[in-house]
């Protein structure tokens, strides 16, 4: 094992894209080799180890290796901030239920401003509070942002009040159909207002 796991980490390096891409994916590659690769030039590469990576942190259970878990977390955290939206957007996707990852990482990329990121962890994660919602709300976001939180499950009334003050058609539509979402008589006679 620690044979076939150098042969990974020699891998890093090499010239082709297809290699290195080849080496992102497999699950035997150590972290210390994904960290490396986390900053690869190629576009792809860095796709297919925020794939493996979102994917493995959300499964890293309490028990597993304490260093183990920094690491992938670490990688995780250069993937979320990489140049590249789509890199981002699949860092989102596959945590976007996760309870053990850290939740400045799920603030950053609910705040990020391309919608393919923002959208997943808006709509699903559980580490967003009622606070983090009305903060980035109030910060500015666009209708597709918006219509997240609003799909979001359970819904409490001051959130639900923040994306009614914004009067956009597609999320307010969405709020009407959320039936988890906490809607008080008076704002759904406000959004009837609105609509009309």
């Amino acid at each position: 094992k620690y044979f076939y796991s150098f042969i990974l980490y020699y891998f890093v390096t090499d010239e082709s894209p297809t290699v290195r891409r080849r080496v992102a994916k497999n699950p035997g590659t150590p972290l210390q080799a994904d960290k490396l690769l986390a900053h690869d030039v190629d576009d792809e590469v860095r796709c297919e180890l925020a794939t493996k990576i979102g994917r493995l942190v959300p499964s890293l259970s309490e028990d597993e290796n304490e260093r183990l878990t920094n690491l992938a977390i670490e990688v995780l955290e250069i993937l979320a901030q990489d140049n590249l939206p789509r890199v981002r957007s699949i860092v989102s996707q596959e945590i976007k239920q996760a309870t053990n990852v850290p939740r400045h990482l799920v603030r950053r990329l609910a705040e990020d401003v391309e919608e393919i990121v923002s959208a997943p962890v808006l709509e699903y994660s559980p580490l967003l509070s009622g606070q983090d919602l009305l903060e980035i709300i109030a910060g500015g976001v666009a209708e597709g942002r918006l219509t997240a939180v609003a799909n979001r499950r359970d819904l409490v009334e001051s959130v639900v009040d923040a994306v009614v003050e914004i009067r956009k058609a597609g999320a307010l539509k969405t709020l009407l159909v959320n039936k988890s979402a906490h809607i008080r008589e008076e704002t759904i006679n406000k959004i009837a207002i609105i609509a009309t």
